[in-house]
């Protein structure tokens, strides 16, 4: 055993090291007009700083303090195994929407994928066409379908006030941006274990649908779990149920990310706009006061919600839901000045 280590020792020091250290260097110096930044250490880069700053609530000062120090446009690091560049604003935000599968192609982290048991169908790099959601979602997203669902959303809404996030979720979320080292007492280890949890009872869920989908047919619940299940592609292939399970648990993180920074971001704007914060309370007493204590919200009460809206809007106007966006850059391409090289990940923040 001893023997075994001190080989393995020798083989990092003296073999991997070097090689990395060369393949790093020969990189650096075919592409001399790269965005200015560092590269931190080899294969972690800044990772374990970008991680710790998460931890500590405070993301954005590994942001800022490069924006500060490097380029307020773009600047380079290397965070999840991979080169990066990392576009700011909204300049940054309108050229990758702009040249999606163009220049760049969407990207998922490994990590990534494996805590979501992604099928092995999904390449690292993902087009429109290999991944897109459900034709049928749409239809569930439309007013006239969520007008069905207001009384659970509240009673949902104020369950969840009261117990607050389930901690296996939470675990999830610190799972994606971590180093992907699975040995026991790692973020990523307990990630993994979070994930095979919600998975194990989705599963169960999907499997009961099923069954009551093969037993009562057309009198079955008619929601969006059941359009999954039976919905089939140009081949009359339907998906797996861990394929299902993938796409529910993308669901809902996609909607807790971006509803749940909207909320976040209202209550800051509230704050600091007393006046609008008094117009918001008022008309929400009102409606509160015509329902009584116990009286579920309902699709009228939630049509006198305008003011709430507006400030709603210019809230998502002000600070856009959706950050830290990931894409490959498929071919070399200039910006800010900047060589973006062929296979380096592009954020947007």
């Amino acid at each position: 055993m001893v023997l075994f280590f001190s080989y393995l020792l020798y083989f990092i020091l003296f073999i991997a090291l070097p090689i990395v250290f060369l393949i790093t260097y020969r990189h650096k110096s075919s592409n001399p007009n790269l965005p200015p930044g560092r590269m931190g250490w080899p294969i972690i880069g800044e990772t374990l700083e970008f991680a710790l700053a998460c931890q500590g609530g405070n993301p954005e000062r590994f942001l800022n303090d490069r924006m500060n120090k490097y380029s307020p446009q773009v600047f380079k690091t290397s965070l999840l195994e991979a080169n990066m560049a990392v576009m700011c604003g909204a300049s940054g935000n309108k050229f990758l929407f702009s040249n999606e599968d163009k220049l760049v192609v969407s990207w998922w982290q490994r990590s990534m994928k494996k805590i979501l048991c992604f099928p092995s169908v999904f390449n690292e790099t993902l087009t429109r066409d290999n991944f897109r959601p459900p034709t049928f979602l749409p239809e569930f997203l439309k007013p006239e379908a969520l007008q069905h669902y207001i009384v659970t959303m509240d009673s949902m809404a104020s369950e969840h006030i009261e117990l607050n996030w389930s901690p296996n979720r939470e675990i999830l979320n610190e799972g994606f941006l971590s180093v992907p080292i699975d040995i026991p007492g790692t973020t990523f280890n307990r990630a993994l274990k979070a994930s095979k949890f919600i998975h194990n009872e989705l599963l169960e869920v999907i499997r009961k649908r099923k069954m009551e989908l093969e037993q009562k047919g057309d009198s079955a619940t008619r929601d969006l779990l059941s359009h999954m299940l039976l919905a089939s592609d140009e081949n009359c292939n339907v998906k797996s149920e861990m394929e299902i399970s993938t796409q529910v648990i993308c669901l809902l993180f996609a909607t807790h990310h971006t509803t749940s920074s909207v909320i976040t971001f209202i209550l800051k704007y509230l704050a600091e706009f007393p006046d609008v914060y008094s117009k918001v309370l008022k008309e929400q007493m009102e409606i509160a006061e015509s329902k009584g204590p116990e009286g579920f919200l309902k699709w009228d009460d939630i049509q006198k919600m305008k003011y709430t809206w507006n400030v709603a809007n210019e809230t998502m106007r002000l600070t856009p839901p959706v950050q830290g966006t990931f894409r490959e850059a498929i071919t070399d391409f200039t910006y800010a000045g900047f060589t973006i090289p062929k296979g380096w990940k592009v954020c947007h923040i």
